[in-house]
């Protein structure tokens, strides 16, 4: 339980900064993405935190999976390409025919059944983000790399109740977004969850 998977002293890419933090097993953090943090600049961070990417500051000890949301090929290939949920599976979490069939059945799906053969691109957002959870266990995450971003109130908290499942097996890092909502700014955040908020100068210097 005790288990060190992932130890920041510190990392400093451009602007922005992630303070130091530790990641045991059980764990969860959840990492405050600033408003200003470009696209490619959240994806580097990613990149460290799953080791692809090797920095000084970030000793990664486990296997880290990021859960990225289940989708349609985009482009082009998506006209000719309309995956379903038992092909998206068979590529994104490496499973097969009683695999599929089993995640499938783990899918939250509102008193309607889902079917492995239903497209991808058809699913709400809600069963995107399970999925991609689900693929990245099944590929053997001991760390699972998710967001919330774009869901309403009730899918995120079927996807907290899912990590928070899995938790004495593994740890998970979120990716916690602010969102506005009549009028107001807020965070998604699973409750009880460790925070580290990344600091961004661009923002400094705008209120400043």
């Amino acid at each position: 339980m005790d288990e060190l998977l992932l130890a920041c002293s510190g990392i400093t890419h451009g602007p922005f900064t992630v303070p130091s933090f530790t990641l045991r097993r059980g764990g969860d953090l959840c990492l405050h993405i600033p408003d200003h943090l470009r696209d490619e600049e959240e994806r580097w961070l990613v990149r460290c935190l799953s080791g692809e990417i090797s920095v000084p500051g970030l000793d990664v000890r486990a296997r880290v999976e990021e859960a990225p949301f289940a989708v349609q090929p985009a482009g082009l290939r998506g006209l000719f390409s309309r995956p379903s949920i038992a092909a998206w599976l068979r590529r994104n979490a490496r499973v097969d025919g009683r695999e599929v069939e089993a995640i499938v059945a783990r899918l939250p799906d509102g008193g309607r059944p889902v079917k492995s053969m239903t497209e991808v691109g058809r699913l709400p957002g809600t069963l995107r983000a399970f999925l991609g959870l689900e693929a990245a266990w099944a590929r053997g995450a001991e760390v699972v790399i998710y967001t919330t971003a774009g869901l309403d109130p009730s899918g995120r908290e079927t996807v907290y109740a899912a990590v928070a499942a899995r938790l004495p097996q593994c740890a998970a890092i979120h990716l916690s977004h602010r969102y506005i909502t009549q009028d107001r700014r807020e965070r998604d955040h699973l409750p009880g969850a460790s925070c580290v908020e990344i600091v961004d100068r661009r923002e400094h210097r705008l209120t400043a």
